[in-house]
């Protein structure tokens, strides 16, 4: 005998398999799939979070050894000698009794001052200027050196100089003027004819 099947029953149902197991099953590889679901979107997040720190760390090491302004250099200290005043400041007093120049106390040979620098290397940007009193100024190098013994003679530290296309025959360098014009004064004393140039 045939039997019947009731229309609300699939043709293709398994009729060993019970309904209410297939239901489980189904929730059952749901739920798995579902939690797979879940693991890989969470996985994901923590790849992009990592993602996002890794590229912020490397961004600022990068201004850091960029962006960073140059480190101070420490302050170095550098000893200056003072130079003692010429020999010809003491000639000058001891002629003919000048008292008009002024006493300059030499500073012991050891004085040492100490100058706090900002830079490890000080380039000057101009010489310093002197008053230089020059005797004599000529085109011939033996006219200078004649003038220079005579001058020498009587008592003065001399020396020639080459300036431009000529020699100067000159008679110290000072820092003051008033220094210059008292050799000014005792060369006129002594009959040489002398002038002041300030360079």
């Amino acid at each position: 005998m045939l039997s019947m099947e009731t229309p609300n029953q699939d043709q293709n149902q398994n009729p060993n398999v019970n309904p209410d197991e297939d239901s489980k099953l189904l929730s059952e590889i749901r739920g798995e799939n579902s939690a797979m679901a879940f693991f890989k979107k969470a996985l994901l997040f923590l790849l992009l979070v990592g993602i996002i720190i890794a590229s912020f760390w490397v961004s600022f090491q990068l201004g850091k050894k960029i962006l960073v302004p140059v480190k101070k250099m420490p302050k170095t200290q550098v000893a200056i000698i003072i130079p003692e005043p010429p020999p010809n400041i003491a000639a000058l007093q001891a002629i003919e009794g000048i008292e008009e120049v002024e006493a300059v106390k030499a500073p012991p040979k050891e004085a040492v001052k100490t100058v706090a620098v900002k830079s490890t290397t000080y380039y000057p940007t101009a010489s310093p200027k002197y008053y230089k009193v020059q005797a004599g100024y000529f085109l011939v190098k033996s006219n200078a050196d004649n003038l220079a013994k005579k001058i020498k003679g009587n008592g003065f530290d001399t020396y020639v100089k080459r300036v431009g296309r000529g020699w100067r025959v000159q008679v110290g360098a000072f820092n003051r003027k008033s220094q210059a014009l008292s050799v000014d004064r005792a060369l006129t004393a002594k009959g040489f004819e002398s002038i002041i140039v300030y360079e």
